[in-house]
């Protein structure tokens, strides 16, 4: 009757007085929709669920911009930030980032590589998380000493930058205008000393709650403000020159691993967040 309707099992989305869009698909929610192969090496069964998994992206993409703006407690979804925006606007508000390129052939390498000695490299977009039978296979940051001999002249288009020298990093969780920082002193240890991720179980990497300088927070939350942004996880560094370099922002980033080291109780603070946005949605 020429109106615009979405039907939910068990909820009455007239009802709903806030939505928080926060990692909402998995490979377990999916898997009905994908068709199991006998074979990771059958090309067209791999190109079918290729097709299922854009269409499923498009009809989330709409009905996550059907969801109205007075409700919604974070603007943006998770998979739509892209590093590259981010890292050129933080630039642009005089944050400090890494010098950062963006590389196709050796050649652009090798002629970075006489001004740059020390790079690393990362992932433009979320990074690869590769499932083998029951194993997983994960990128991390790496550093990049010299190109792969089987390289011999054109490849991907990949992020490199100057590797920092640091005195820590830094984690911080944005909730409503306020920063929950945690300093990761993961240099002091080789597997950590790139990429924290790669963490150590037996030795874990000393974390101390921290406070960034408010010249850093004013500019952060512009950057929050202008992606649409009220909670996410924010990766900095101090190097050893006692500067503060921005790397990226997480908007589905972990709290947990911020707020149980710092006592930050961020779950309780996360909780009263929404209950207040959303009883003011009501009123």
């Amino acid at each position: 009757n020429d109106q615009f309707k979405i039907s939910l099992p068990n909820i009455n989305w007239e009802k709903i007085s806030l939505v928080w869009l926060r990692r909402w698909v998995t490979k377990e929610n999916i898997k009905d929709i994908l068709i199991n192969s006998p074979s990771n090496s059958d090309s067209i069964i791999s190109q079918i669920n290729q097709y299922n998994r854009s269409e499923l992206k498009t009809l989330l993409d709409f009905f996550f911009k059907s969801i109205p703006k007075r409700i919604l407690f974070s603007s943006i979804r998770t998979e739509e930030i892209n590093k590259l925006l981010v890292l050129n606007k933080a630039r642009e508000l005089k944050l400090n980032i890494p010098s950062t390129f963006i590389l196709t052939n050796r050649e652009d390498y090798l002629e970075i590589k006489k001004e740059d000695a020390e790079l690393i490299t990362k992932a433009i977009s979320n990074g690869a998380c590769i499932n083998v039978g029951k194993q997983k296979y994960v990128g991390y940051t790496s550093e990049v000493n010299k190109l792969p001999s089987i390289i011999k002249r054109n490849f991907m288009p990949s992020l490199l930058q100057t590797k920092l020298k640091k005195k820590y990093e830094i984690r911080s969780f944005f909730l409503s205008g306020k920063f929950y920082s945690m300093a990761i002193f993961s240099q002091s240890d080789s597997q950590t000393e790139i990429d924290f991720r790669k963490y150590n179980e037996f030795t874990p990497n000393r974390t101390v709650p921290f406070k960034l300088p408010i010249e850093i927070t004013k500019k952060l939350s512009k950057l929050a403000d202008f992606f649409g942004i009220k909670t996410g996880s924010f990766d900095l560094v101090k190097t050893e020159n006692n500067e503060y370099v921005f790397l990226e922002i997480n908007p589905g980033g972990q709290f947990e691993m911020v707020s149980k080291p710092c006592n930050y109780f961020l779950d309780q603070k996360i909780a009263k967040e929404l209950i207040k946005t959303s009883k003011k949605n009501e009123n």
